[in-house]
């Protein structure tokens, strides 16, 4: 599905106690500053699913308030949200949850076409909001803008091409897909510089298409390992039309995080994750 996003602008409050993120993160985020330090005394969030990297949250001190694209309003009414935090796939909730809860603020952090440049922002952002972690939230941003410029200096030239794995489907994203990062910012050239990227899990392509595109890079994201159900990873690398590209010849495919680049893109873990995933060409 495509998310219809509301571009809305408004005051929020700074210091709030109880908060509710849909967007998870916000989670990775605050796993590493600290919510207590950021004088969040009440935090909830959609519990299904949850990644290793912010798995502390399965905890029942933290109230489980539905999934990312359904509330659950029951356990919203009994929180009282200061602040909800929505982003991605939640940013379609903005108008009912202003209805329900008038007198909560409502951020939206979405960066579903993910760049570092407005990754910036939604830490400059939090750190407005939460002033207890604003330091420590430029500490982290310097950390991972030092990282991305110190692998985005190798890339000289290469081209790639970045591959979801879903099932035994593959998909390819290509510049200005919500993958297209590895294009816009990392500097890749495209393997394939007229794809048009219609989908949001991409399009769904042969290994035909691979062969005759020839990347001299792959990357590969398994959605399902990110979703919790068994992927064909190993039998799409091992496949004879992806073993006889370059990138198959030189053993140059190179497998990504999929928590890291599919669930939680835009964290701090996750971000030092997607940048190390890259590195990895350099190794």
């Amino acid at each position: 599905p495509i998310y219809e996003k509301q571009t809305v602008t408004s005051t929020v409050h700074t210091n709030p106690k109880v908060v509710v993120t849909f967007a998870l993160e916000i989670a990775d985020i605050l796993s590493v500053v600290g919510l207590e330090k950021a004088g969040i005394t009440y935090f909830g969030l959609p519990k299904a699913n949850l990644p290793e990297s912010i798995y502390q949250f399965a905890s029942d001190k933290y109230p489980n308030t539905g999934t990312l694209f359904e509330p659950n309003y029951d356990t919203l009414d009994l929180m009282m949200p200061d602040l909800i935090i929505i982003g991605g796939r939640s940013s379609s909730l903005y108008s009912s949850l202003k209805t329900n809860y008038p007198n909560t603020d409502i951020l939206d952090v979405s960066n579903t076409t993910f760049t570092f440049e407005r990754q910036k922002e939604v830490f400059t952002n939090l750190g407005l909001i939460f002033p207890k972690i604003k330091v420590d939230l430029e500490a982290q941003q310097a950390k991972i803008t030092q990282n991305f410029e110190t692998v985005r200096n190798k890339v000289d030239g290469h081209n790639a091409l970045f591959l979801q794995v879903n099932g035994d489907q593959i998909s390819v994203f290509g510049v200005g897909s919500r993958y297209g990062v590895l294009y816009s910012e990392f500097n890749f050239v495209a393997s394939d510089p007229d794809l048009k990227t219609l989908e949001a899990h991409g399009n769904i392509v042969s290994f035909e298409y691979v062969s005759e595109v020839n990347p001299q890079i792959i990357f590969l994201m398994d959605r399902s390992a990110a979703v919790g159900s068994s992927g064909a990873i190993d039998q799409i690398i091992n496949n004879a039309l992806i073993q006889n590209t370059d990138a198959g010849k030189n053993d140059d495919i190179y497998i990504l995080d999929p928590m890291s680049w599919y669930i939680l893109p835009g964290g701090i873990n996750s971000s030092l994750q997607m940048i190390e995933d890259i590195d990895q060409v350099f190794k």
